[in-house]
This record gives structure tokens, sequence and C-alpha cells, in this order.
């Protein structure tokens, strides 16, 4: 399973890489032709496209179901508290860039 979604974004990958290495080719027409038409799907389908936004909002309200019961069960010691998630200065930082003794290079 792991194989076949590998697959399929390396194929995705090269399908939207194709039309830029290669724009004039017929296969880049034929690529950018089907992104244009996927483009304007929501404007010709809004019922659809609103339907699958809501899809994926479900299913992303599961994932991160999952991924949280997983993450509470392990029960790692090691979780983030408020204070880790900070971008405070370090309070033991040094004053200067110069090198101390211990990084100081030798002298020839």
């Amino acid at each position: 399973m792991k194989m076949l979604l590998k697959l399929v974004v390396v194929l995705v990958l090269l399908a939207a890489l194709i039309p830029i290495l290669r724009p004039n080719t017929p296969l880049s027409n034929v690529i950018s032709a089907a992104f244009d038409d996927m483009s304007g799907f929501c404007t010709r389908q809004p019922d659809a496209c609103a339907r699958g936004a809501e899809i994926a909002r479900d299913t992303a309200a599961t994932l991160h179901h999952i991924i949280t019961s997983v993450a509470r069960e392990t029960g790692s010691p090691q979780r983030l508290t408020a204070d880790d998630r900070t971008l405070a200065p370090l309070s033991e930082a040094p004053a200067s860039n110069a090198p101390t003794d211990a990084t100081a290079s030798p002298a020839l």
C-alpha cells in the first residue's frame, strides 16, 4: 500500500513538472488543459465542490482524533509545554559573536 501511495505521488509530481520542463510537447499541452479544467471545477459544480470540502473537513477531524488518541495512549513523558513553544531568546546566550577559547583557532 505504501508503495502504491509513493507511486501515485511521484506520478502526480511528474505530471505537474512536464509542462514546465517540456512546454511545447503534445503531452504538456494535454496536462496543462487537464489542470486548467480541474481548476474550474468548483465554478461548474459548486454543490460537488462544497460536498468535497465537507468530506475533507470530516477526514481531517477524524485524523486529528486518531493522532491525538494514539499520542495520549503512548504517554510520552517528553510532551511540549507552553514554555517549549515560545520563541524567547536564551538567557545564557553569549554577549558577542567572538570565539571562545575552546573554539578559537590555534595560532600558527
